[in-house]
C-alpha cells in the first residue's frame, strides 16, 4: 500500500492507469486502523489490477482539505485520475473490494458517479 504525500499525488493517483482506492485515516482511531487492515488485504487481493494507497490526515492537511475529509475513514475511488465515489465511515471489506472491481472491468471507459 502507498503512503500518499502532496509531492507524490499526482504521479501515483491523477496520472494512474489502473484505478485508485485512497484511504484517509488517523493513526490513533480505532475506525481507521480496521479498515487499515481491510486496505491491506485488498492490495494483496488486487495487486497490477489496482493501486491501494493511503493519506495520514494529520501529517497531509492539504490533500485532506482537497478532498473535504470531515470524518474519517474516508475512502476515496478514483479512475484515470478522476472521482468516482467516496464513501465515508467504517465500511466492510466485501463492499471496497465489489466497489474497486467494478471499476477494473469498467477500464477503458470513464464513469463518473456522485
Amino acid at each position: 500500500m502507498v503512503e500518499l504525500t502532496k509531492k507524490i499525488f499526482e504521479e501515483q493517483v491523477l496520472m494512474s492507469k489502473i484505478p485508485v482506492m485512497i484511504l484517509f485515516y488517523r493513526k490513533e482511531d480505532a475506525e481507521c486502523t480496521k479498515l487499515l487492515e481491510s486496505a491491506e488485504r485488498i492490495a494483496d487481493k488486487m495487486q497490477d489490477k489496482a493501486k491501494i494507497c493511503k493519506v495520514d490526515v494529520d501529517q497531509e492537511i492539504a490533500l485532506a482539505l482537497n478532498y473535504q475529509v470531515m470524518d474519517l475513514p474516508l475512502v476515496v475511488f478514483m479512475n484515470y485520475g478522476i472521482f468516482q465515489e467516496r464513501i465515508q465511515g467504517n465500511t466492510e471489506e466485501e463492499i471496497l473490494l465489489e466497489k474497486l472491481q467494478k471499476l477494473c472491468d469498467c477500464q477503458g471507459t470513464q464513469q463518473i458517479h456522485f
